[in-house]
Order: structure tokens, then sequence, then C-alpha cells
């Protein structure tokens, strides 16, 4: 066994280390998770780190933008293609605050990310591991998937945005009411931000 000076083993300082990057970097997809909830979106976000550096972000806009393909990985990709102008994003990790869905993790297939680190798992929809795993199909590239930290973070996160939702539907009324209010442009932001408190506490200098 080698050891450090310190006396502890290499390969667990190693470990130390980069379970603390990977701590560091979720924290930044938490704060685009947070950006999500902010504008009344679903509270996902997600990063994507290349040589120690964040070169992507993205938080779901799916509702802003009523377009079904606006999930924070997505827009974390589209970023970071621009950035290295390249499609391949072969030496790359991706952080995002859920697990991802098969359409993002085709997409991170097709992007040839490295790795993919998640915090909270997806019992619903997710890709890597909850109902499908996709790193395990026989594809054209490996992938690796697994979960990360701030999974307890990420999941409140959701149930409380969830829960200002409910209150947002009782305070408004049925759900005629809701889709007559829907079509008249009135929006429902002010109420979930309202409950969830959210003011971009924790900002954390992106590493741009």
């Amino acid at each position: 066994m080698i050891l450090m000076n310190n006396n502890k083993p290499l390969a667990e300082s190693k470990n130390h280390a980069a379970g603390e990057n990977d701590k560091r970097w979720m924290r930044l997809a938490l704060n685009q998770a947070r950006k999500a909830a902010a504008v009344g979106e679903t509270p996902i976000g997600a990063v994507i780190v290349h040589e120690g550096r964040v070169i992507g972000r993205g938080y779901n806009r799916r509702e802003t933008r009523k377009d079904a393909t606006e999930h924070a990985e997505i827009m974390a990709i589209r970023q970071a293609s621009r950035r290295l102008k390249s499609w391949r994003l072969t030496d790359c990790e991706l952080y995002v605050t859920l697990e991802p869905c098969l359409m993002c993790a085709g997409a991170l297939i097709n992007a040839r990310i490295r790795r993919v680190v998640y915090a909270a798992a997806d019992p619903k929809g997710g890709a890597c591991g909850s109902v499908v795993s996709a790193q395990s199909l026989p594809l054209f590239h490996e992938i690796i998937c697994e979960p990360g930290p701030l999974a307890a973070e990420s999941a409140e996160l959701l149930r409380l945005f969830f829960k200002a939702l409910r209150t947002r539907d009782r305070e408004r009324g049925s759900s005629g009411q809701r889709r007559k209010q829907s079509l008249t442009g009135q929006k429902p932001v002010a109420a979930v931000t309202r409950f969830l408190n959210i003011d971009q506490q924790e900002k954390t200098h992106d590493n741009d």
C-alpha cells in the first residue's frame, strides 16, 4: 500500500478529493435549479464541467418556452457545445439535480458526455437506473451514470415547489378557473416564489 505523508492511503485521499469536487459542481447545479423555481419552472438544474471549468449551465424552461425539450441537461449541452465549438463533449462531466429522463440520457450519450452525476433519483422517469438504465444499452458510446451528493437538498427543493403549486391551485380555484386564467395570461410565479421564499441564497461564483 502506498501511503502519503499523513499516513492516509493515496486512494482514499483521491476519492475524498473527487467527492468534494462533485459536491462543488452539484451546488452550482442546485443554484440553477433555484433559478428555475424562481420563474415558476420545475426546479431542476445542470452544469457541464470540462477540465475543471464550468462550460455549460441550464435549468428547466419547458413551461416558459412551451417546448418539451427545454430540460436542464439539454440547455447545458447546447451551451457547452457552443463554448467548445463542437457537438462532441467527450471529456466533459454533467452534474444534474434530478436523475435524467430518457430523452436527456439519449442526448447525453449522443453528445459523448463521459460521466453523469445526479443528485435525487427519479423513480417515475429516471433513465440512469430508476426506471431504465440507458448506460447499460449496447450503444456506440459508453457513459458513466452515478448518484452523487446533495440528493436530500435537491429532493427537498422539488417537494417544496410542488407543495407550493398545490397551494397556488387551491387559491386559484377549480381546474376550469385555472385554465381560464392561463388563457388570459395570468402567471403563477408570484405565488410559487412567495411560498418558497426564493432569493437565490447560497450564490456561488460560477467558474467561467
